[in-house]
Parts: C-alpha cells; sequence; structure tokens
C-alpha cells in the first residue's frame, strides 16, 4: 500500500496548493493545482481500492491466455504442416507467406514471455499487478498475430490447391472448344471469315505455353489457368457465330466464375498480407488494396445485373465482368507488390531500431557499471549520476517490441538515440567529477603527508635539537 499512500499523501499536498492558489492567484492558477490532485486521487485508488479486482482479474486472464497460448502452439503445428505442402507449389506462387511460421513461433515465444512475467508479478509477494495486466494485453495481442499469420497460410494453401484442382478442366476445356471450333470453321469454311480462324490459332498458342507450365516439377497454376482461360475465350470468340445465344452465354457465365474464383483469391492474399502487416503499409498502398476491393463489388454488381437481362445485353455484362475479374488480378499483383515495399522499407527501420536499442543499452550498462565502480567514493554527484540512469534505464524499458507503423518507429528510433546520448553525457559527467574527486583526495593526501613530516620533526627536535637544529642538515 505504500504507493497508495504517497499519492493519497501527493493528493492532500496538491490540494492544499489549490486552496492557497484560490485565494492567492484566483481560478485559473488553482486550476492545474486541482487537476494533479484528482490525478493523485486516481493514483491512489488504482493501486489501493482497485487492486484486489485487478489481480482476480488477472488470475482468470492468466488462465485464458495459457489456453490461447496451447491453441496457437497446434495451430503453428496445423501452419507448419500446410506450408510443407505449399513447397509442392511453384515458389512465386507463395512468397507473400514467406517466413509466416517462425516470425509466428516468435510471437508465440514472446506471448509466453509476457504471461510467464504476468504470472510472477500477480502474486502478493511481487504485486505487480498493473504490469501483469499489461503483460497479459501483449500476450494477447501477440497470439492474436500468431492466429494472422498462420490463417494467411492455410489460406494460400487452399487456394493454390483450388486453382491446380481446376487448372487441368480448364485446360481440357479449352482444347474441347479449340476442336469443335476447328471442327464448325472446317465445315462452314465459306461462311466464316477469318478473324475466328486467328482467334483458334492464338488460342493453340495459350495452350501450348499452358501445356508447357503443366511439365514442369512445379507449375504455376495461376499462370497454366491464365493461359487455359485465355485460350477458352479465344475458342469461345470463334464460336460466336456457331453455337447458339444460350450456350453461349451459358458457357460464359462458367468462365465469369472461374474468374471470379481467382480474382477474389488474388484479392485475398493482398489483403491478408495487409492484414497481417497493416501497421507497415503506406497510404498508396492502402488505396490500391481499397481500389482492388471496391473492383470486386464493381465485378459482382456486374455479375448479379446481367441476372436481369437479356440476350446480347446479358452477354456484353458478363463480358464486362469477365474482363473486371481479368484486370483485379493484375491489380491486386500490383498492389501487392506496392504492399510488400513497403514491408520491406518498414523491416529496415526495424532493423536500424534494433541497432538503436542496443547502442543504448550498451550505454546506459556503460554509465551503471561506473556508477558502480565509483559509488564507493560517494558524493551528490554519484548519487545524482545513479537516479539520471535509473530514469534513463526506465524510459528504455517502456520500449515494448514488437513495434508496427513508420511513425512510431522514427519515434522510437529518436527516443534510443536520446537515451543513449543522455546515458553518454551522464557517463562524462560522472568521469569528470570523479577526476575532480580523485584529484581532490590526493591533493589532501599529500597536504597530511606535509604537515605530519612537520610535527613528527617537531617532536624529534625536543631530545637531538643540538645535533640536528630545526630547518638545517
Amino acid at each position: 500500500m505504500d504507493a497508495s499512500h504517497a499519492a493519497l499523501t501527493a493528493s492532500r499536498e496538491a490540494l492544499t496548493a489549490t486552496a492557497q492558489a484560490l485565494q492567492t492567484d484566483g481560478p485559473q492558477a488553482a486550476a492545474p493545482l486541482l487537476s494533479e490532485a484528482q490525478a493523485q486521487l486516481a493514483a491512489a485508488q488504482a493501486n489501493g481500492a482497485e487492486l484486489p479486482g485487478l489481480r482476480a482479474n488477472n488470475e482468470t486472464r492468466l488462465a485464458a491466455v495459457e489456453q490461447r497460448g496451447a491453441a496457437a502452439a497446434a495451430l503453428i503445428g496445423e501452419g507448419r504442416r500446410a506450408f510443407d505442402l505449399v513447397d509442392e507449389f511453384a515458389e512465386s506462387t507463395w512468397d507473400d507467406i514467406r517466413g509466416n511460421g517462425s516470425e509466428a513461433q516468435a510471437a508465440a515465444d514472446r506471448a509466453h514471455e509476457h504471461w510467464e512475467r504476468a504470472g510472477e508479478q500477480n502474486t502478493m509477494e511481487v504485486q505487480g499487478f498493473h504490469p501483469a495486466a499489461e503483460d497479459l494485453d501483449a500476450a494477447d495481442e501477440e497470439l492474436t498475430y500468431v492466429e494472422q499469420l498462420i490463417g494467411a497460410i492455410t489460406q494460400r494453401l487452399a487456394d493454390l490447391e483450388h486453382a491446380r484442382e481446376i487448372a487441368r478442366d480448364t485446360l481440357a476445356e479449352a482444347e474441347r472448344s479449340i476442336a469443335a471450333g476447328w471442327e464448325f470453321v472446317r465445315a462452314n469454311d465459306p461462311d466464316v471469315s477469318r478473324e475466328p480462324e486467328e482467334w483458334l490459332r492464338a488460342a493453340e498458342q495459350k495452350v501450348a505455353a499452358a501445356q508447357a507450365e503443366l511439365q514442369n516439377e512445379r507449375p504455376d497454376w495461376l499462370v497454366l489457368v491464365a493461359d487455359a482461360q485465355a485460350a477458352d475465350k479465344f475458342a469461345d470468340d470463334a464460336l460466336v457465330g456457331a453455337r447458339s445465344q444460350a450456350e453461349a452465354i451459358t458457357k460464359l457465365r462458367a468462365q465469369v466464375d472461374k474468374a471470379r474464383q481467382l480474382a477474389t483469391a488474388e484479392v485475398q492474399k493482398v489483403v491478408n498480407f495487409v492484414g497481417v502487416h497493416g501497421d507497415d503499409i503506406g497510404p498508396v498502398g492502402r488505396k490500391q488494396v481499397e481500389a482492388v476491393q471496391m473492383g470486386v463489388q464493381r465485378a459482382y454488381d456486374m455479375l448479379q445485373q446481367s441476372e436481369h437481362v437479356e440476350d446480347m445485353e446479358r452477354r456484353a455484362l458478363l463480358e464486362q465482368a469477365y474482363a473486371a475479374y481479368q484486370q483485379l488480378q493484375t491489380a491486386a499483383a500490383g498492389a501487392y507488390q506496392t504492399a510488400q515495399a513497403d514491408f520491406q522499407r518498414l523491416e529496415q527501420l526495424r532493423r536500424e531500431l534494433n541497432n538503436e536499442l542496443a547502442q543504448a543499452r550498451a550505454a546506459l550498462d556503460a554509465a551503471r557499471n561506473a556508477v558502480n565502480q565509483y559509488r564507493g567514493l560517494g558524493g551528490k554527484t554519484v548519487t545524482a549520476t545513479a537516479a539520471r540512469i535509473d530514469v534513463a534505464r526506465k524510459r528504455f524499458d517502456r520500449i515494448r517490441l514488437p513495434i508496427r507503423g513508420e511513425a512510431q518507429i522514427k519515434r522510437t528510433i529518436a527516443e534510443a538515440q536520446a537515451i543513449e546520448t543522455e546515458a553518454q553525457t551522464v557517463l562524462r559527467e560522472l568521469q569528470t567529477a570523479i577526476s575532480h574527486e580523485q584529484q581532490r583526495r590526493a591533493g589532501d593526501f599529500v597536504t597530511g603527508m606535509v604537515v605530519g613530516s612537520i610535527v613528527s620533526g617537531r617532536s624529534s627536535n625536543r631530545g637531538w635539537g643540538r645535533q640536528f637544529p630545526l630547518g638545517r642538515r
């Protein structure tokens, strides 16, 4: 209860000062003092009557965080198994989740450290109930981060598996469409222009590219599907004059649905990435992500509207939706590149922050070692220096990792640099003061020896003055 009593005392003193200010300087001068009294009263309550409830709440949260930690461990295992499966796909298709597993494990480890520290603080022996609550908050945040990271892995695996599942069907469908197109064109050659033949040849080139990709050890299923879709579209355009309106529209609707699934998956990829690293993404990247999300809605609106019109108008809307979904894949890739660049730039800032923190810690340790080394000399300078180092150390301890967001990282870098500068300044001042103190003590020691010698000489002269007169050798 010492902190509570101290706060109550400070509140009473502030109230006394408030009353005096009201009498002498008026309400405007008294207002800050009254605010201080209220703040100290709140601190007394927080460190007094509220502590039992806070401790009990911490105990409940400790159990809940422990359960979340166990669930996070299982989730990390699931993510590790999923990542092993993702490795079967082309590396370019899952670079957005690279490092998620190790990052999730690190976050889980940090959460466990916060949980353990909270358990140690939340005891009657330590009575660090407020720090325990802060550690539990930090543990919850870290575990949520774990869930986001592993969720991105499993989501990406599901999307890639889906692309692989539909790739062969899409390619086979394109081949069937090309065969049907050539059959119709050759059977009706006098009535068919050269344009459908050019479309069919372009479709064959796309199919050849898709088949070549299929021969790779780890095919890029997304590229393969895109080529197959393009081939299918070329072949369908060639069959426009041969197939009935109903068949063409039914086929086009299926194409739009597949394009929608793939585009939505690509948009989900960048949304997941921004969700995990949201604090690192700049305004441009966020606008691009918002644009692709709005694009998904616009394409979906076209798709829905097509169900309420007929014939060529329906076909036009389905084609617009199909084009919109294909453009979304490109736009989502651009948004991801921008977000990735922002993330890498913030990673560099974090490395700079870690370096500044290490330097600040080293400077604080050097200053503390110097204080401990010269503490025996005493003096106000050593005491004041120790107090300044304690203040700087508390500032350093308030820096909690991880720190996200460019502005917060830069502020923390500046804080670390300021702490390092303060520690170095204190160390120099301490060394200067110690040097002066040593010189002073050395001077006192020499003076003492001289005085002692004179006194000793006078004493000796009492018995031997005739042989050795004072002041002569």
